[in-house]
């Protein structure tokens, strides 16, 4: 397993979800807009009749290790995992090949249970708690041009100055995605 960003949970509870979960074929995925205000920063994404929110904090999290994340999707063997950091609360990203153009892609978070933890509702939580927001497979171009359209302005926009002490490596941003794109464009 590749490992990007922030993971510290134990594995066998990272396949123990990924086994009693059951993915769907993507008919109707969407990555509506990414913005990032006063130190967060949110993926809006549409998938069939749900929307979900990837949320990070962008003064902890480089925003460049998820381009790179979607970069390795393109050659990737085993399966990865991403970690995002967003103070306190650890949403993740997992992708496994299916075979050589279709992924599984399982977008997992705790923001529910981490707000229940932080309010003393529940005094402790691991990885099986967390909610399985979208389970699919997908065809990997796909998937990556949805992304791209919505990285690409967003990196080639940045405004370090509007930002609140962004974590985030332009250069390696605009190199994976220049990776994104030449597939894409095969």
């Amino acid at each position: 397993m590749k490992i990007f960003g922030e993971f510290f949970e134990n594995k066998n509870d990272l396949y123990e979800v990924i086994n009693v979960s059951t993915p769907t074929l993507s008919k109707n995925f969407h990555v509506i807009k990414i913005e990032e205000k006063y130190g967060w920063a949110w993926i809006v994404v549409q998938n069939n009749e749900s929307e979900f929110e990837i949320r990070y904090s962008s003064c902890m999290f480089d925003a460049s290790i998820l381009i790179k994340f979607l970069a390795k999707i393109i050659n990737l063997e085993d399966d990865a995992i991403l970690g995002f950091d967003n103070e306190g609360s650890s949403p993740i990203l997992y992708a496994k090949t299916i075979d050589n153009d279709n992924i599984r892609l399982i977008f997992m978070s705790d923001y529910e249970i981490y707000n229940a933890f932080c309010n003393d509702e529940v005094d402790d939580y691991k990885l099986t708690d967390f909610k399985i927001e979208c389970d699919l497979i997908i065809n990997k171009k796909y998937l990556l041009e949805e992304f791209y359209n919505i990285l690409y302005p967003f990196t080639n926009s940045y405004n370090f100055e509007e930002s609140y002490y962004p974590e985030f490596n332009l250069e390696n941003g605009k190199k994976y995605l220049n990776q994104i794109k030449k597939y894409i464009d095969k």
